[in-house]
């Protein structure tokens, strides 16, 4: 069985990591040309784009700005420590024994409007955008047209045949 979960608005890269094992996001190439698009926009076309504040359109500019390959330990976090909204806080990664990760890794993915599809362990940059954003990507006129054939046939090569969402 996968789990799938979505990404939170809010993000932790504070906190100190209970390991610092990862892995890198299947998409990283596409993520960097969603960020190419994102970078180009000023802080009032994020605003208005994301229906975001001043103050959050100021921020993710600059995380945008910011956004460079490749991923380490010294700029990026895995995803599972790096989201902070409710069912992160639920599942209290940071709780889960070092040992049991692997478990974890296989099981659970994340569905990004940057990253595409992230497994807990995959390094990511702090980021906002959602899935449903009219972001026009190489000819796709938003973020769901641009991910879901990806996306989909991600999932359908790692679930084994009686295996499930």
């Amino acid at each position: 069985m996968k789990i799938l979960l979505s990404p939170a608005k809010t993000l932790d890269f504070k906190s100190k990591l209970p390991t610092l094992t990862y892995t890198q996001a299947l998409f990283l190439e596409e993520a960097a040309t969603i960020n190419a698009v994102l970078k180009k926009k000023s802080k009032q076309q994020l605003k208005n784009l994301m229906s975001i504040s001043d103050a959050l359109a100021a921020l993710n500019f600059q995380r945008n700005q910011e956004f460079s390959l490749p991923f380490t330990n010294d700029n990026a976090r895995q995803a599972i420590y790096a989201f902070s909204g409710d069912v992160y806080v639920g599942l209290d990664a940071y709780s889960i024994p070092i040992e049991k990760l692997d478990k974890l890794q296989n099981k659970v993915r994340i569905i990004s409007g940057l990253y595409g599809l992230l497994k807990p362990l995959d390094l990511i940059q702090a980021y906002r955008l959602e899935m449903g954003t009219d972001l026009k990507v190489k000819q796709k006129k938003n973020l769901y047209e641009f991910w879901s054939n990806k996306i989909t046939q991600s999932l359908n090569d790692e679930l084994n045949q009686d295996e499930i969402i």
